[in-house]
Protein backbone atom coordinates (compact mmCIF):
# COMPACT_ATOMS: atom_id res chain seq x y z
CA UNK A 1 0.00 0.00 0.00
CA UNK A 2 2.83 2.41 0.88
CA UNK A 3 4.47 1.68 -2.48
CA UNK A 4 1.28 2.61 -4.32
CA UNK A 5 0.99 5.88 -2.38
CA UNK A 6 4.65 6.71 -3.07
CA UNK A 7 4.10 6.12 -6.79
CA UNK A 8 0.81 8.03 -7.02
CA UNK A 9 1.82 11.02 -4.87
CA UNK A 10 4.24 12.55 -7.43
CA UNK A 11 1.68 12.00 -10.18
CA UNK A 12 -1.07 13.76 -8.24
CA UNK A 13 1.24 16.64 -7.35
CA UNK A 14 1.49 17.44 -11.05
CA UNK A 15 -2.28 17.81 -11.40
CA UNK A 16 -3.59 21.34 -11.72
CA UNK A 17 -6.98 22.90 -11.23
CA UNK A 18 -6.92 24.02 -14.87
CA UNK A 19 -7.59 27.67 -14.13
CA UNK A 20 -4.95 28.76 -16.66
CA UNK A 21 -6.25 26.49 -19.42
CA UNK A 22 -5.76 27.93 -22.87
CA UNK A 23 -7.94 26.85 -25.80
CA UNK A 24 -6.11 26.32 -29.10
CA UNK A 25 -8.00 27.25 -32.28
CA UNK A 26 -6.82 24.77 -34.92
CA UNK A 27 -8.73 26.55 -37.67
CA UNK A 28 -6.19 29.39 -37.54
CA UNK A 29 -3.12 28.29 -39.44
CA UNK A 30 -0.20 29.89 -41.18
CA UNK A 31 2.07 28.60 -43.94
CA UNK A 32 5.51 27.39 -42.94
CA UNK A 33 8.42 27.68 -45.36
CA UNK A 34 10.93 24.89 -45.77
CA UNK A 35 14.13 25.57 -43.83
CA UNK A 36 16.90 27.22 -45.82
CA UNK A 37 14.65 28.99 -48.32
CA UNK A 38 12.34 31.92 -47.88
CA UNK A 39 9.04 31.59 -49.68
CA UNK A 40 7.00 34.62 -50.56
CA UNK A 41 3.31 34.62 -51.40
CA UNK A 42 4.22 35.50 -55.00
CA UNK A 43 6.46 32.42 -55.30
CA UNK A 44 3.99 29.89 -53.98
CA UNK A 45 1.33 28.22 -56.13
CA UNK A 46 -1.78 27.65 -54.03
CA UNK A 47 -3.51 24.34 -54.73
CA UNK A 48 -6.71 23.14 -53.05
CA UNK A 49 -8.44 19.84 -52.44
CA UNK A 50 -11.38 18.67 -50.37
CA UNK A 51 -10.44 16.35 -47.55
CA UNK A 52 -11.19 12.79 -48.65
CA UNK A 53 -11.00 10.88 -45.39
CA UNK A 54 -8.64 12.92 -43.23
CA UNK A 55 -6.36 15.92 -43.78
CA UNK A 56 -3.30 13.68 -43.41
CA UNK A 57 -4.50 11.15 -45.98
CA UNK A 58 -5.51 13.93 -48.37
CA UNK A 59 -2.06 15.47 -48.07
CA UNK A 60 -0.40 12.10 -48.73
CA UNK A 61 -2.67 11.52 -51.74
CA UNK A 62 -1.63 14.82 -53.33
CA UNK A 63 2.00 14.91 -52.14
CA UNK A 64 3.39 13.36 -55.35
CA UNK A 65 1.35 15.72 -57.54
CA UNK A 66 2.58 18.68 -55.51
CA UNK A 67 6.19 17.50 -55.70
CA UNK A 68 5.93 16.97 -59.46
CA UNK A 69 4.35 20.38 -60.10
CA UNK A 70 6.85 22.14 -57.83
CA UNK A 71 9.72 20.56 -59.75
CA UNK A 72 8.27 21.37 -63.16
CA UNK A 73 7.28 24.93 -62.27
CA UNK A 74 10.26 25.72 -60.07
CA UNK A 75 7.85 27.04 -57.43
CA UNK A 76 6.77 25.74 -54.05
CA UNK A 77 3.22 24.41 -53.79
CA UNK A 78 0.95 25.18 -50.86
CA UNK A 79 -1.97 22.82 -50.23
CA UNK A 80 -5.22 24.30 -48.91
CA UNK A 81 -7.74 21.76 -47.63
CA UNK A 82 -11.41 22.22 -46.92
CA UNK A 83 -14.16 19.81 -45.90
CA UNK A 84 -16.46 20.42 -48.88
CA UNK A 85 -16.27 21.30 -52.55
CA UNK A 86 -18.51 24.30 -51.83
CA UNK A 87 -15.79 25.75 -49.61
CA UNK A 88 -13.21 25.18 -52.37
CA UNK A 89 -15.57 26.84 -54.88
CA UNK A 90 -15.85 29.90 -52.63
CA UNK A 91 -12.05 30.24 -52.44
CA UNK A 92 -11.82 29.92 -56.24
CA UNK A 93 -14.51 32.55 -56.75
CA UNK A 94 -12.62 34.96 -54.46
CA UNK A 95 -9.40 34.37 -56.41
CA UNK A 96 -7.64 32.92 -53.36
CA UNK A 97 -6.49 29.77 -55.19
CA UNK A 98 -4.38 29.11 -58.26
CA UNK A 99 -5.46 25.49 -58.84
CA UNK A 100 -8.07 23.19 -57.30
CA UNK A 101 -9.09 19.57 -57.66
CA UNK A 102 -12.87 19.36 -57.90
CA UNK A 103 -15.39 16.75 -59.02
CA UNK A 104 -17.10 17.16 -62.37
CA UNK A 105 -20.47 17.87 -60.70
CA UNK A 106 -19.39 21.01 -58.83
CA UNK A 107 -17.44 22.15 -61.89
CA UNK A 108 -20.44 21.68 -64.20
CA UNK A 109 -22.68 23.51 -61.71
CA UNK A 110 -20.51 26.62 -62.04
CA UNK A 111 -21.53 27.05 -65.67
CA UNK A 112 -19.47 29.68 -67.47
CA UNK A 113 -18.15 31.44 -64.37
CA UNK A 114 -14.75 32.88 -65.38
CA UNK A 115 -13.33 31.96 -61.96
CA UNK A 116 -13.59 28.30 -62.98
CA UNK A 117 -11.39 27.38 -65.92
CA UNK A 118 -10.89 23.71 -66.79
CA UNK A 119 -7.25 22.72 -66.81
CA UNK A 120 -7.54 18.94 -67.01
CA UNK A 121 -10.24 16.27 -66.93
CA UNK A 122 -10.01 12.48 -66.74
CA UNK A 123 -11.28 10.44 -69.69
CA UNK A 124 -14.96 9.54 -69.67
CA UNK A 125 -15.68 5.80 -69.82
CA UNK A 126 -12.08 5.07 -70.74
CA UNK A 127 -12.11 7.29 -73.83
CA UNK A 128 -8.91 9.27 -74.04
CA UNK A 129 -8.85 12.72 -75.56
CA UNK A 130 -5.68 13.70 -77.43
CA UNK A 131 -4.28 10.21 -76.73
CA UNK A 132 -3.49 11.18 -73.16
CA UNK A 133 -5.15 10.15 -69.91
CA UNK A 134 -6.03 13.82 -69.30
CA UNK A 135 -7.49 16.50 -71.54
CA UNK A 136 -5.64 19.79 -71.29
CA UNK A 137 -6.89 23.20 -72.39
Amino acid sequence: MRVAVLILLPLLAGCDSGSDTQVVDFSRTSPVAKPGRETTAQDQLTMAASAMTSPQETFLAYAQVMEYLAGRLGRPIGLVQRKTYAQIDQLLAKGELDVAFVCSGPYAAQGRDPAFELLAAPPAKGVQITRRPFAFQ
